[in-house]
């Protein structure tokens, strides 16, 4: 059933599927990197986990627990800081660092999907899936700069490899290793409960279908440890704040306004926002329908194991995502891209292979190259990158952290913005690096002057936002302008 993947296997028809494959990660690899400081998204999320960054660069701050998500005010675990920490170090403080460190992540990852779809598969199924990944546009405006979320494409995939592996192999380091990148995942982004979910259901379902169901429930056990161990920082936070992840996790499903509704719209709404991320198409909620019920029929005409595990995952994924996601973001389905791409390449590969041989020949090369055209072709007009003028913002926000720098005469000041929205963290960045750290604003410490930022004209004295309200400034002694920002520096 299953056969280990070589890439090193060395037939002339092989050699020509790495040559391609080369070629891909080559074109995916500059897709990613191409002015990548000039567009690169640098506001106050990446403003703030640069900060973090630094900290633990610096070893004046170790972080027990990650980021909260926007929705339920869910804390992430600290995975992500520690893991791009070392590419800042390596950047010299400079935060292109991190951006460069994902986009390179994500090319590696086009290799890696083919390395482990042609393991579960074969090598066509594997090329066009990673071909997929190299240039769709979602995953490379993922991959062009910093977040937690834009990892996960890649760590969720590895968990799902290895949680194949583990069920077809019934191999203890699989099942380790899946519990492993499950809980990697898990800090990465919360809608990886939806994989959790799918994965403990289908493995339910093999277990059940194993006569050795002790030696299975053994297994289980060791996978439930390695995520355990993976995720003590989220543990003992939760336990030492009442279980207050725990409660928010509840009640995102439990309340309306904060997640999707649980019906069949919501699904659909779902399937409809991955197929506009993943191959700029908005289907009609008809077609859409008819789509998922040809996967389900396939599910039931394709009897080998490995694709009904894959279309099992991918469809309950599917499900509990929509579910929990009112708003349907493009980060939100980063489990469900490399799972989708991958569905779809075993539906073309078999619909055009009536052989069944696991070399490409030169008919399908063609069609293939016809079929990837085609994806190209529709993916390009999102390649913003190429075409457009670039945001800077990087640049931008040292450029005006270093006309705020003269500005500040007092070891304590606050730096904010209105609204409170906008990321001054990516200000306060540049200006923690050259030795002036502004209070934190989840404090109440005091300060002896305040620089607010706008995005425009504003008034900040007598502005209700709690922090500038908190300051009690009665006057404006400095006001200064930046690239469409107006700074403030407020005194009592």
């Amino acid at each position: 059933m299953f056969v280990e993947y070589n890439i090193f296997m060395s037939s002339f028809r092989q050699k020509k599927v790495y040559q391609i494959l080369l070629l891909v990660f080559l074109l995916g690899t500059f897709l990613r990197l191409y002015r990548l400081a000039d567009f690169a998204i640098f506001l106050g999320d990446q403003g703030r986990d640069a900060i973090i960054m630094k900290n633990i660069v610096n070893f004046s701050h170790f972080p027990a627990v990650g980021p909260s998500s926007s929705v339920g005010q869910i804390y992430l675990g600290p995975f992500y800081y520690y893991f791009m920490a070392p590419w800042l170090a390596i950047f010299h403080l400079n935060p292109i660092g991190p951006i460069v460190g994902v986009a390179l992540l994500s090319s590696l990852f086009i290799v890696l999907a083919f390395i482990m779809v042609a393991d579960l598969f074969d090598e066509k199924i594997a090329l066009l899936t990673s071909i997929f990944l190299a240039f769709s546009a979602t995953i490379i405006d993922l991959s062009r700069f910093s977040w937690n979320p834009n990892i996960l494409p890649m760590f969720s995939f590895i968990a799902i490899y290895f949680f194949c592996k583990s069920l077809f192999t019934k191999d203890r380091f699989f099942f380790i290793a899946t519990g492993f990148f499950l809980g990697i995942a898990f800090q990465l982004h919360y809608v990886t409960f939806s994989l959790l979910f799918a994965c403990v259901a289908t493995g339910l379902v093999f277990a059940y279908k194993d006569k050795d169901k002790r030696q299975q429930f053994k297994n289980a056990l060791f996978a439930l440890l390695s995520f355990t161990i993976i995720n003590i920082p989220l543990i003992l936070f939760d336990l030492r704040h009442q279980f207050l992840n725990s409660k928010n996790f509840i009640t995102l499903f439990t309340n309306p306004s904060g997640a999707g509704s649980t019906s069949l719209k919501s699904i659909i709404d779902g399937f409809i926002s991955l197929n506009s991320y993943a191959f700029s198409i908005t289907l009609h909620p008809i077609i859409a329908v008819i789509i998922l019920a040809a996967f389900i029929y396939t599910f039931k005409k394709w009897h080998d194991v490995e694709y009904r595990l894959m279309a099992s995952l991918f469809l309950i994924s599917l499900v509990i995502t929509s579910f929990m996601t009112e708003h349907k973001f493009a980060h939100y389905f980063g489990i469900l891209y490399p799972m989708y791409y991958l569905l779809i390449a075993i539906v073309i590969t078999r619909l055009f292979d009536r052989n069944n041989k696991k070399i490409p020949n030169i008919r399908q090369l063609l069609i293939g190259f016809f079929i990837v055209g085609m994806f190209v072709y529709s993916q390009a007009p999102r390649y913003s990158f190429l075409y457009k003028e670039p945001n800077k913002q990087i640049a931008h926000a040292e450029k005006t952290a270093a006309k705020i720098f003269p500005l500040i005469t007092s070891s304590k000041f606050r730096l904010t913005a209105i609204p409170d929205t906008f990321g001054y963290s990516a200000y306060g960045y540049f200006l923690e690096v050259w030795g002036k750290k502004p209070v934190d604003n989840l404090t109440l410490d005091p300060a002896d002057e305040m620089f607010v930022m706008c995005e425009g004209e504003c008034a900040p004295i007598g502005n209700p936002q709690w922090d500038v309200a908190f300051f009690k400034a009665n006057s404006v002694s400095t006001s200064i302008s930046s690239d469409n920002v107006n700074v403030y520096k407020l005194i009592r």
